[in-house]
């Protein structure tokens, strides 16, 4: 009895053992990922302030207004002439761009919008279901689709 039952504990501390082992690996590589995922984020937002300086460049040389809705193509080379190294492809390892918010294309930023206003944001979501967006304040957020809320119109009227 007394073999079975050592057989018994090596087995048992065999499988703790390369349980922990695994947990360990697999904590290890989500730590990777997840400082993969940080470093992605922080160049996302980075392109997005950059879009945002060109915004506010633009807008000062076209009496408060912002471009008007072009195909995309012409939008990003109205801004392209503020910034040359601008870019406006996401870091989001499933793809997509910085897009502009059609919405409030033409509107004058300083007494049309308000600044929590969206002016751009990212086509595609994150894993996480956030993707980031760039306010009229120039800031800009990781947010969940449904939580910014001027989306659809200037909040105030001509």
């Amino acid at each position: 009895m007394t073999t079975l039952s050592n057989k018994a504990v090596v087995v048992i501390l065999t499988c703790a053992i390369a349980t922990f082992v695994t947990l360990f690996l697999v904590a290890s590589d989500w730590g990777r990922y997840n400082s993969e995922v940080s470093i992605r984020h922080y160049d996302t937002k980075g392109t997005a302030k950059r879009i945002a300086n060109a915004l506010d460049l633009y807008s000062a040389d076209n009496d408060d207004r912002l471009p008007p809705s072009l195909p995309m193509a012409e939008w990003q080379g109205q801004l392209k002439s503020y910034d040359k190294e601008l870019y406006f492809e996401s870091h989001n390892p499933v793809g997509g761009s910085i897009v502009p918010n059609k919405k409030v294309a033409g509107c004058n930023m300083r007494s049309e919008l308000d600044s929590d206003t969206v002016l751009a944001f990212e086509e595609k979501d994150w894993r996480d279901g956030r993707k980031i967006y760039l306010f009229a304040d120039k800031s800009s957020k990781f947010l969940l689709s449904d939580e910014p809320k001027k989306m659809d119109r200037p909040s105030r009227q001509k």
